[in-house]
């Protein structure tokens, strides 16, 4: 009889690869799905981390709201007065659409920059306690497979094993 661990890996093999699912015994497959972005955005912490991310890009994004109504002031002014706007007014104002865009474009990688920190803050913070609570899940109700909800088009809500990750990273690390 082939161990757990080997039963494992030839059915992750079969599932990636395609090539072997018919002849994958289903009854003896137990499958569980986790979204572990939404178990690790909704512990305690992932709450927190949260809100700290809203109130750190709160200025970045109103910045750009500012800059894309400004922008797009400036584009809607250059087209509803072209006929009137000499040739050095509508440089000056294409150059100044310029300026806010590339602006907009700072900003934006700002924003891009605070969300990469707190995604990497999150990760740092849950990756190892994730993998042990999805070991812990699995060994528990003897799950054959734990896949990503990702990386499954379909999945019964009955397999998924979201809510109980999320109560286990909630419990204090031991």
């Amino acid at each position: 009889m082939i161990n757990r661990s080997a039963r494992f890996f030839l059915v992750a093999c079969a599932l990636a690869s395609g090539a072997l699912l018919p002849t994958v015994a289903y009854a003896d497959l137990k499958v569980a799905v986790v979204d572990a972005r939404r178990a690790i955005l909704e512990t305690a912490e992932g709450k927190n981390v949260l809100k700290r991310l809203d109130t750190k890009q709160k200025p970045e994004i109103e910045r750009l709201k500012a800059l894309q109504a400004e922008i797009k002031g400036l584009q809607d002014r250059l087209s509803k007065d072209k006929d009137v706007l000499s040739d050095g007014e509508k440089d000056k104002i294409a150059a100044e659409g310029e300026v806010k865009s590339r602006e907009f474009g700072r900003h934006q990688q700002a924003l891009q920059e605070i969300q990469g920190q707190a995604s990497q803050e999150l990760g740092e913070k849950f990756q190892a306690r994730l993998v042990a609570a999805l070991r812990a899940i699995g060994e528990s109700e003897k799950y054959d497979l734990i896949l990503d909800s990702g990386s499954a088009p379909y999945a019964s809500p009955s397999r998924d094993i979201t809510k109980r990750v999320t109560e286990m990273l909630d419990r204090p690390a031991k």
